[in-house]
């Protein structure tokens, strides 16, 4: 483990892209920083990638993620295949429990958007830019319309949701105090391997699961993608984070996404006593400039 990278933020702006990329993190009051994030533009078949891992019981886990997620991901011929991605998922999960038996309490979300930075025109003649959105946990991903409204929003896997109650308790678990076994507070996760080993299950029954909920969307110019770690959220609502961050982007100015990210770290945890790490990408696509070969949706 002491091998693979250490750094928070994996971030690659290389490569030509008409994505306008903020990001910021803050430890907050917790004693080490768990979250980790990856930012990569224009990887491959025009498919730019942002995630965000929030480490829970130690920060190894979702180093795990931050180093060989994406790369598996881009290894990949058909993004459009939500089974084909989440089996990559799932393997990045034995992976980690068969290299590290000794971290079977240590876990992480993993929210990860794949953007097509190659737009669609509708017959309104609007371009819209896709979005493949793959959820485990409760780190969350936003779209913010143009009017500073959350017009979408992921959902976290918590215990106490009757889908995710029902499997827990079909596999011998329970949910008190909202945690799974009255420990732990989400009920997917990367990691968290001894909630998973029970040999008579399928991996997708088991207490926790590393399976992947997947949201086709698309964004428009003009819209915002936000991606983070659920310590923005602890006392934050959706409707509180888009309105604050539709504030900062009407000031006249040319937006700083990376002032706006640390803005809003900032004040979730100085206004809204947040106590948690706190990670935040802020994603925005410049108009494309629109050809014959852009297609209909």
């Amino acid at each position: 483990m002491d091998a693979l990278n250490q750094n928070h933020c994996q971030v690659d702006l290389s490569q030509n892209s008409h994505c306008q990329v903020g990001y910021a993190q803050l430890q907050g009051q917790r004693r080490t920083m768990e979250d980790r994030l990856n930012i990569q533009l224009n990887k491959k078949k025009n498919h730019s990638y942002f995630a965000v891992y929030d480490g829970h019981g130690g920060q190894q886990t979702a180093i795990y993620l931050q180093t060989f997620l994406r790369e598996r991901i881009f290894d990949l011929d058909d993004f459009s295949d939500h089974e084909k991605i989440a089996e990559v998922v799932r393997a990045i999960d034995r992976e980690f429990a068969e290299k590290y038996p000794n971290y079977i309490m240590t876990g992480s979300t993993c929210n990860f958007v794949l953007l097509n930075e190659w737009p669609s025109v509708g017959v309104s003649g609007e371009e819209k830019f896709h979005l493949i959105i793959a959820n485990t946990g409760d780190s969350r991903a936003l779209i913010i319309d143009k009017d500073g409204k959350p017009r979408f929003g992921t959902i976290d896997h918590k215990p106490f949701l009757e889908t995710e109650r029902q499997r827990i308790t079909n596999a011998n678990g329970s949910v008190c105090l909202g945690r799974v076994n009255g420990q732990l507070a989400v009920s997917r996760a990367i990691g968290d391997w001894c909630y998973k080993n029970d040999v008579d299950l399928h991996i997708d029954h088991q207490k926790v699961i590393a399976l992947p909920d997947f949201y086709d969307q698309n964004i428009a110019p003009g819209e915002l993608l936000v991606i983070a770690s659920d310590g923005l959220f602890e006392h934050t609502s959706d409707e509180e984070v888009a309105a604050f961050i539709h504030k900062k982007l009407q000031t006249g100015q040319k937006p700083d996404l990376d002032t706006i990210a640390s803005q809003l770290a900032s004040w979730s945890i100085n206004n809204n006593c947040s106590g948690d790490n706190i990670s935040v990408i802020l994603v925005s696509l410049q108009p494309f400039l629109k050809s014959e070969e852009l297609t209909d949706i």
